[in-house]
């Protein structure tokens, strides 16, 4: 189920997570997880050490690339750093040594 649910986001359901995904400042998907809907054990093996690791390129729906203008229509391979807020968890996709840890990428 997707839904709009504020300006400029887009709110997706899944059968691990609630998120709301919007765009950076610089034009990449930035994911909003809601913690309270993520098991404790879920949120232990994705966001543990304060990256988010993407093992497989993912490709984003088409709806959402022309939706917010994105920069890429996939998040690539790598260590992305999370930001942590009361209420969510939110990860910046962009493919740059900011987010990823020291610099280092997984390779494709």
């Amino acid at each position: 189920m997707v839904s709009i649910s504020l300006p400029n986001t887009t709110e997706t359901l899944c059968s691990c997570t609630k998120a709301y995904f919007r765009r950076t400042p610089s034009g990449y998907i930035r994911i909003l997880f809601l913690k309270n809907s993520m098991d404790p054990a879920f949120i232990g093996k994705h966001f543990d050490g304060g990256f988010f690791r993407v093992e497989q390129p993912v490709e984003l729906p088409e709806y959402l690339v022309d939706n917010y203008g994105l920069k890429e229509d996939k998040i690539y391979t790598g260590q992305y750093r999370v930001r942590e807020f009361p209420r969510v968890l939110s990860v910046d996709f962009e493919p740059s040594e900011k987010n990823n840890q020291k610099g280092r990428r997984l390779q494709n």
